[in-house]
């Protein structure tokens, strides 16, 4: 009986784009899946960087390959065997082990490629990831700027503005009321018109406060750049002004600019009253609460030499501001999971604002990142 062959549909080319739109979802994955590299890895604050490197594992798209000769016979879908059976395993990677008498692998690793990420496009999906809340405006009641609203018509203006759907209107009616067909008279032309509503403005504050003690080398100011870009990142999306302020501190505190912020070299020791107190005067002047939406940040180790004072100076400062948010840098008893000295006396702080972040290593970034900006109903 001879042979028949039927048309079907069959694309290729849609195949192919069925293809490349899975292998692009298995590719945001796997970058979703080192989103803790990504934010580890990204301690600029200005916004000079414009691309972030992601290692993901090297993904293969499915393809025929021909069979060697030297090959077994039969294949998948061929010869003896039930639905579940393992027809193959994945050899694990070998690493080859360098020096001395050992001997080098022979077994092939896994690899992993760096794709390149956009900033704008990382800050998104780790925003989406860390699901933080929408921030409502708490302050600047009072200040109001105005603001163009084409929402009013007239009868007389330029062609540009002519309003079609109000000139329509008019000469619709007008047509009806007479008992006429539709048509159109100068008096049914209708204009856009712009009049200046008040409109309020939100803005933020964000205080950085950096702890440049001796003991604040190393990898806590590598912690610190890191939390600072997300942190001020994430405000400016939820106000329209946002002012940032450096500040660092030992025993004295002074302002300084981003550059200053993270090139001091740390030295001497800690006192946190006199920053907590020279924060709050600056702020009085320049970022008062009933205008401003204040949010500061201390980042430190928490080994202060002022007990009592620094309490009593961050008291104060809750008082006027709507986000205090401790910071700690791998604390001098980090290993032992036991507060310092400085996070154990503002225990005592009303919360909100208060908040406190224990941060001991790259990888806990992101999670430290979500316990420091969410819940955002506990700080009403």
């Amino acid at each position: 009986m001879p042979g028949s062959v039927s048309e079907g549909n069959w694309d290729l080319a849609g195949r192919g784009s069925l293809d490349q739109a899975r292998h692009l979802d298995r590719l945001r994955e796997a970058i979703r899946q080192k989103l803790p590299v990504v934010v580890a890895e990204t301690p600029l604050i200005e916004g000079q960087t414009q691309k972030v490197k992601v290692p993901v594992k090297v993904l293969e798209l499915p393809r025929f390959r021909p069979k060697m000769p030297s090959a077994p016979t039969g294949g998948v879908g061929q010869g003896p065997g039930e639905p579940g059976d393992i027809i193959a395993r994945v050899p694990r990677g070998g690493q080859g082990q360098g020096g001395g008498d050992q001997q080098p692998g022979d077994q092939p690793g896994e690899h992993e490629i760096e794709v390149e990420l956009d900033i704008r496009t990382a800050i998104a999906m780790v925003f989406e990831d860390l699901q933080l809340p929408n921030l409502q405006d708490r302050g600047g009641q009072d200040l109001w700027r105005p603001k163009l609203q084409w929402n009013s018509r007239r009868r007389h203006g330029t062609l540009p503005t002519l309003s079609r759907r109000a000139t329509l209107k008019e000469a619709l009616a007008r047509s009806l009321a007479e008992g006429k067909p539709l048509n159109f008279t100068p008096d049914d032309l209708r204009f856009r018109a712009a009049r200046e509503e008040p409109e309020p403005i939100t803005q933020a504050a964000i205080y950085l406060l950096r702890d440049i003690s001796g003991s604040m080398g190393g990898e806590r100011k590598y912690l610190s750049r890191v939390l600072t870009f997300w942190i001020v990142t994430w405000l400016r999306q939820q106000y329209q002004t946002v002012a940032v302020e450096f500040w660092v501190h030992d025993v004295s505190a002074q302002k300084t600019d981003e550059a200053q912020f993270f090139g001091l070299a740390e030295g001497g020791g800690t006192l946190a009253a006199p920053a907590y107190q020279a924060i709050q005067q600056y702020m009085q002047v320049h970022h008062p609460s009933s205008q401003w939406n204040t949010f500061v940040f201390h980042f430190t180790d928490g080994d202060v030499a002022d007990g009592h004072a620094a309490f009593e100076a961050a008291q104060q400062l809750c008082a006027n501001v709507r986000w205090f948010g401790l910071v700690e840098l791998q604390p001098p008893n980090y290993f032992l999971h036991s507060p310092s000295r400085l996070s154990h006396l503002l225990e005592e702080l009303p919360r909100p604002p208060y908040r406190h972040v224990l941060l001991n290593k790259r990888s806990d970034v992101l999670q430290a990142i979500k316990l420091l900006l969410q819940e955002e109903e506990a700080s009403a």
